[in-house]
């Protein structure tokens, strides 16, 4: 049986889609079957970054009962399995209130499936939210992210959606950043994994692929890969990683890595 993660965030750009993308592919490397899944609807980034922004089957199609959800699923060759949402305008009337059927389909064909909303509540991600599991909650540290993430947990909490806790994502060390107790001390919920702003990240996306995949001993693969082993409940050597990383960022610094 399927296990549903809807990830969220309070606005737009916050950094969801990258946060979808690196965590399933974390997941995959605990051996777990991974399913991403699109469902922003208006503005749908997660099939563009994977290369797959041009399908004859979406979600959408799904969603109007067309086609059964793994029709519309592609294999991408990190392994993972995509099922994106049409970029077209001809395809933005669609009602997804028929996500729980969809949902419904992809039941017995994945372990993980994250379910990868748009910003704030509009009507997608509100059934979103109340067809998946639980909530992991995206958020950068300004005050117009946090605002919007506090507005989505309590409308989860509201449905009664445990929240797995918060992605404190983009994070540029700044001094006019909010600070960790400061976000934390607002939403009321725990921070579980920081990722730093960082251009390997923005790199990866253009190759169409994870930052694990183009960078594995990086920081923020180990940081994506802390956060899928604290949701699955499995070990992680974080010592053994953090020295690969370690050596990882000098070789940077000498300019033999980029």
């Amino acid at each position: 049986m399927a296990y549903f993660i809807s990830i969220c965030s309070g606005k737009g750009g916050t950094g969801k889609s990258t946060t979808a993308i690196n965590l399933g592919y974390a997941m995959k490397t605990f051996d777990k079957d991974v399913t991403l899944l699109d469902n922003n609807l208006t503005t749908p980034n997660l099939g563009v970054y994977l290369g797959l922004e041009d399908v004859s089957v979406t979600l959408n199609d799904s969603l109007r009962g067309k086609n059964h959800a793994t029709e519309a699923m592609y294999i991408h060759n990190s392994g993972l399995k995509v099922i994106p949402s049409s970029i077209a305008l001809k395809d933005l009337n669609v009602n997804p209130e028929n996500l729980r059927e969809t949902f419904l389909d992809l039941k017995d064909n994945a372990d993980i499936v994250i379910v990868d909303n748009s910003g704030g509540l509009s009507s997608d991600t509100i059934h979103g939210i109340r067809n998946c599991n639980e909530v992991l909650v995206v958020t950068n540290p300004d005050i117009a992210s946090v605002t919007g993430a506090l507005r989505v947990i309590k409308f989860a909490e509201n449905l009664k959606k445990p929240i797995r806790g918060v992605v404190l994502s983009r994070v540029n060390n700044d001094k006019n950043e909010l600070s960790l107790e400061e976000i934390e001390k607002t939403l009321g919920k725990e921070v579980i994994a920081i990722v730093e702003e960082d251009n390997i990240i923005k790199n990866s996306l253009l190759n169409g692929n994870s930052v694990i995949e183009n960078f594995p001993k990086s920081k923020h693969s180990i940081e994506y890969k802390k956060l899928a082993a604290r949701i699955l409940g499995v070990k992680f050597d974080e010592e053994l990683e953090e020295k690969k990383s370690r050596f990882f960022n000098f070789l940077r610094f000498l300019g033999v890595k980029k």
